[in-house]
């Protein structure tokens, strides 16, 4: 299963991770439920926005500073978030009656 995410206007083909970065992408997702619990008025924390940068960095194979200098809009940033943990296997996609599972 691959995915195209885009950052920075750039798009990437993304696949799912092998286990290792799987273990610290679910590692970091934790850390950024748990900060968010932290913080009040919807607004991510310096500590949950390292911990993207790292999910980022592993999906899309850069190092951390690499995706800490594209500039990446909210938006793209949001959208990936929501990609990655069914790229993951950690969402399961719900099928609609009639629609034939992949």
């Amino acid at each position: 299963m691959s995915k195209v995410i885009i950052l920075a206007g750039q798009e990437f083909v993304v696949v799912a991770p092998p286990f290792g970065k799987l273990r610290k992408i679910i590692n970091s997702m934790n850390k950024i439920q748990q900060f968010s619990k932290e913080v009040e008025g919807g607004v991510m924390s310096d500590e949950s926005m390292t911990e993207v940068s790292i999910i980022l960095s592993l999906v899309v194979g850069k190092t951390v500073q690499e995706v800490d200098d594209l500039q990446i809009t909210l938006k793209e940033m949001a959208s990936a978030m929501e990609a990655i943990p069914e790229l993951c296997g950690l969402e399961v996609k719900e099928v609609k009656s009639g629609e034939a599972q992949a």
